[in-house]
This record gives C-alpha cells, structure tokens and sequence, in this order.
C-alpha cells in the first residue's frame, strides 16, 4: 500500500470515529496555551506594516511558511 493510500485510510478511519475533530480541537487549545497563535498574528501584522498596503491572502502567503515551522517547534518540543 502506498504512503497515500494508508494516509487516507487513516483520514477515513479518524474522521469516521470523530477522533479527527478531537484531535485538531486538542492541537488548537495547545497551541493557544503555547502562545503560538499570539506570536502566528503578530508575524503577520509586522508583515502587513512592512509591506504596506496588501490583502489578506499576500500576508497569509508571506507569513505561512514560518508559522508552519513554528507550530511543528512549538509541538515537538511539548510532546517530547
């Protein structure tokens, strides 16, 4: 079976259990409590002052990458 394939048999299997929607509420509670969400919109709001006058989605696609790598440091250090 290929890694996508079990990728989505485990996507079936957790939404069909309801465990998906446990567990993305449970990663957005930590990531509150980490602060991670307070630092993710101030990266986003000195992107928008320095760039001056921009949309949502150009901050969105400027500010992504970092907080993505943020978010897998904020969480793999309290789960280890």
């Amino acid at each position: 079976m290929s890694d996508r394939g079990l990728e989505e048999r485990i996507r079936y299997a957790l939404e069909a259990t309801g465990e998906r929607d446990r567990l993305k509420r449970l990663l957005a509670a930590k990531l509150e409590a980490t602060g991670w969400r307070d630092l993710a919109k101030e990266k986003a709001q000195a992107f928008a002052e320095k760039q001056g006058d921009v949309t949502v989605e150009e901050i969105v696609k400027g500010v992504r990458p970092q907080c993505r790598h943020d978010r897998y440091e904020y969480m793999s250090f309290r789960l280890k």
